[in-house]
């Protein structure tokens, strides 16, 4: 099969992880679409999205508009109890999110405010204002 030259504009980044000029070459090896464009290297580790399981990588997690917690699979069952702890200054949602900020999962932020999203383990760039939806 010969791909059109139409379909040989842009590359895409197939689920082997091995980036293709077209989409139809990558078909045509019987590999999935991760995402459009080139593979990324940040984009080979497995991540747990906030209230939506685990996925292969980062991109493929950008790919459906969803926020990544941390880095590695979806280990625990998700809470919203919230908890305090006084002695390292850290809060948490429930009892998971504490063995994953000790294991190191969550990605550092360099910002001045940071807020934990409902249901996620690690804490993003931004703030809460009272009010807003």
């Amino acid at each position: 099969m010969k791909c059109p030259k139409e379909d040989s504009v842009g590359a895409v980044c197939g689920e082997d992880n091995q980036s293709y000029e077209s989409e139809c070459e990558m078909l045509k090896r019987g590999v999935k679409l991760a995402y459009k464009g080139l593979c990324k290297k940040n984009c080979q580790s497995e991540v747990c999205g906030i209230e939506s399981g685990t996925y292969a990588s980062r991109c493929h997690a950008n790919e459906v508009n969803a926020h990544v917690d941390y880095y590695g699979r979806c280990e625990y069952h998700f809470k919203s109890a919230l908890m305090k702890d006084n002695e390292r200054g850290s809060s948490f949602e429930d009892e998971r999110c504490e063995m994953v900020y000790e294991n190191g999962r969550c990605s550092s932020v360099k910002c001045e405010a940071t807020v934990l999203p409902p249901g996620a383990c690690c804490p993003i760039c931004g703030e809460y204002r009272e009010g807003m939806i």
